[in-house]
């Protein structure tokens, strides 16, 4: 009730509403209310994401994954004899494995991006040259007598992690001789995946085999390399503009611009968790991936990676924006409802993520039909 000759008195609800925690708690009460329309568009972005995912892995399916090149790896039985505790003569036979000397991989990586329906997957087809030199191990290196190294039955391993994407693979020369590969790693299965080549009586003893191969190899993602020789060279080089090398080591030279990249790799066997040679399962395919390193096709654009970033700093901008118009009330005799705070909190929540997600969705099945995929 307003007293006479003066102002007004304010009403109790009028004293609250103008009050600092009434707003402050109305903020806050919008906030939360407006989670429920974030929840619903990081639903959205997730069921893409998925839709996306399995997009690019029914093309890389078909095309080739990413590819892991591990080799190649010189594999010799051998057999041992010893004496029981009842003196009787046993033996068995034990698989050595010994890793080359010098190892270099060359080659270029054309790449080209397929769609499947609205997705766009960068996809790749190196052509490389395989080269080095093995120094065949002498009786010293094995616990047998040199008539029991078993020369005849050895052979020569190279591992690829997707290898029905070979496009084309040249017989092996070892000095002057040239030997086909076979399908499958052969006796060093715990590769998993690859070629092998036999190679009985591969030369004398303590002397260096050289060895070269050529490799086309389609893929999409990734393109690694195990470093096995006790000092390996890795030089790659492609027309995608947009790079990153990953993996145990980064190149030592590198050029990245508009055109393309060109990277170099050189890696002593000091550095990697892995002998040289070693019996039987002493090491695994995974204890070789571990130090593998290569460079990965990024997209230079990935709406929905940039969108779950929007949705998980949504309380940063939500926070900012009604903390502005908090402090714009309590320093200006200006009073904004608390309806035009939620239309400002709809939009900074659903308009960019969803005009991002439509946007990409209307241009990319203008394209659909331009690609068989």
């Amino acid at each position: 009730m307003g007293q006479e000759g003066g102002a007004p008195t304010p009403s109790g609800f009028a004293r609250i509403r103008d009050s600092a925690l009434y707003r402050v708690v109305g903020t806050g009460f919008l906030v939360l209310l407006l989670q429920i329309p974030v929840g619903l568009i990081a639903h959205t972005i997730d069921e893409r994401r998925m839709t996306k995912d399995a997009a690019v892995a029914e093309v890389t399916r078909t095309w080739g994954g990413s590819q892991e090149l591990a080799g190649p790896i010189l594999t010799v039985p051998s057999i041992e004899r010893w004496l029981d505790v009842a003196g009787k003569p046993q033996q068995r036979t034990v698989v050595r494995r010994f890793l080359p000397r010098t190892l270099s991989v060359r080659g270029r990586a054309e790449t080209e991006v397929r769609r499947r329906g609205i997705f766009d997957v960068p996809l790749f087809v190196a052509q490389l040259r395989i080269e080095g030199t093995f120094m065949l191990p002498d009786a010293s290196r094995f616990a047998s007598r040199p008539e029991d190294i078993l020369w005849q039955r050895a052979s020569l391993s190279y591992g690829i992690a997707d290898p029905k994407a070979i496009r084309a693979c040249s017989p092996l020369s070892l000095d002057a001789r040239r030997v086909a590969f076979e399908p499958g790693p052969g006796a060093a299965d715990f590769l998993g995946s690859g070629l092998h080549a036999p190679l009985p009586g591969p030369g004398r003893p303590g002397t260096l085999l050289p060895f070269a191969f050529d490799l086309t190899l389609g893929g999409s993602g990734r393109l690694a390399v195990v470093p096995v020789g006790d000092e390996t060279v890795v030089a790659l080089a492609s027309p995608w503009p947009d790079p990153s090398f990953d993996g145990a080591w980064l190149p030592v030279e590198r050029r990245v611009g508009a055109e393309g990249f060109e990277a170099t790799w050189r890696v002593l066997d000091l550095g990697r968790n892995f002998p040289s040679s070693w019996v039987a399962a002493e090491v695994d395919r995974p204890r070789l991936s571990a130090a593998s390193f290569g460079v990965t096709l990024l997209s230079p654009v990935d709406t929905y990676r940039t969108n779950e970033r929007a949705v998980k700093y949504q309380l940063l901008f939500l926070g900012l924006t009604f903390l502005g118009f908090t402090l714009f009330e309590l320093l200006a005799p200006v009073r904004l409802h608390p309806f035009q705070y939620l239309l400002v909190g709809l939009a900074l929540c659903s308009c960019p993520s969803r005009s991002r997600l439509a946007f990409r969705a209307r241009t990319a099945s203008r394209l659909r039909w331009s690609s068989p995929w």
